[in-house]
């Protein structure tokens, strides 16, 4: 029996979309592995040593006792030497051969300010290493591995397994989140808010200027010296609950960023029958045009003119969340587990079948 590893140190890290993304497959995965058990394979999640909120019933988990760097770099390389191992969140130790890779974006490369240098040293350091000894290296939509390539990261083309969107729905609703923040039902957009660059959150504050525009219901931090008009309402930390409440009672969710390698927030958004704007920018054409508004990132106005229309025309906005709720359905975590365990099995049957050449 041949033992598959997986990289757990996204459990300890900032949850982030990458840490979500890895957290989500590894549940799927392991609900597929109890209902089609591998009698070839054993699965183990390899953990750094710390609190692990994360309920498993057909992968094991082992603990090593280090974190961070040194765990990724030296702990985990070490236990997993026996084995395949499978990283799921960007990065991965730099001595393990026998190694697949999920790479998300290519965004130090593409948006540099948006990051600290010291993560840009590492990443622009390791990633390159990392995708020309992994056997495998995955993303999460076409545009992230053509980046990938173009930035000289990989040498080979990617495969790409599309984020799932339905966990949104394992949160259960938290009406109240409406009362705190002083809105009711379809008044208000709603959007992510950030200080990178990239996410374009000025877009928001300056749709926000119009006399006319609606209340804008903000999660996230914004950026350096905004000056947020009396429109714009801050959540503050909220729960998976209430932010299902927020999507599902919005007027419509936009995401104005100038690159996304998959957009995660879009499909949630679809799922909770939100209607979505979108920029024409990275991967969000590529994932959601056939089901979103997909708007120019630098023209506020046309922005406030879709959100008008949606307001105004209740067919108009039905019809778009039909057809979000119809991509949103073929965006799910089970499927990207089926697409993972059918890529590490071939990967694994391309070693039986190379030792049984060298045996012959």
């Amino acid at each position: 029996m041949t033992n598959v590893y997986l990289n757990g140190r996204f459990l300890m890290a900032r949850q982030s979309g990458v840490q979500r993304v890895a957290r989500r497959i590894v549940l799927a995965l392991d609900d597929l592995l109890n209902e089609q058990p591998d009698i070839n394979n054993k699965y183990h999640l390899v953990c750094p040593e710390g609190e692990m909120d994360i309920s498993l019933r057909s992968i094991s988990t082992i603990r090593l006792p280090s974190t961070g760097q040194r765990f990724e770099q030296a702990s985990l390389p070490r236990a997993c030497a026996d084995g395949l191992l499978v990283n799921l969140a960007n990065s991965g130790p730099l001595t393990h051969n026998n190694s697949i890779v999920m790479m998300h974006d290519a965004q130090v490369w593409t948006t540099p300010k948006s990051y600290s240098p010291a993560f840009r040293l590492w990443y622009k350091s390791v990633q390159p290493l990392l995708g020309r000894r992994a056997r495998k290296v995955l993303t999460v939509s076409a545009f992230s591995a053509d980046n990938l390539m173009s930035h000289g990261v990989v040498e080979t083309a990617p495969t790409v397994i599309h984020n799932g969107v339905d966990h949104i729905l394992d949160a259960a609703p938290e009406p109240d989140v409406l009362d705190r923040l002083g809105v009711t039902s379809r008044s208000y957009i709603f959007a992510f808010a950030s200080a990178q660059p990239h996410k374009n959150t000025r877009l928001l504050l300056d749709l926000a200027k119009f006399s006319d525009a609606p209340e804008i219901v903000l999660a996230g931090d914004l950026p350096d010296n905004a000056s947020p008009t009396e429109n714009i309402i801050r959540t503050g930390k909220i729960s998976d609950g209430a932010l299902r409440t927020l999507y599902e009672n919005a007027l419509c969710f936009a995401l104005p960023s100038l690159t996304e390698g998959f957009g995660l927030p879009a499909g949630e958004a679809m799922t909770c029958d939100c209607p979505v704007l979108a920029a024409k920018a990275g991967a969000l054409t590529e994932i959601y045009s056939q089901a979103a508004i997909m708007l120019d990132p630098h023209n506020p106005k046309d922005w406030l003119s879709a959100i008008q229309g949606l307001a105004n025309n209740p067919k108009e906005r039905q019809a778009l969340i039909d057809k979000g709720r119809k991509r949103a359905a073929t965006l799910t975590w089970a499927r990207a587990a089926e697409t993972l365990r059918r890529i590490i099995g071939e990967t694994l049957e391309a070693d039986t079948a190379q030792r049984a050449a060298k045996a012959s």
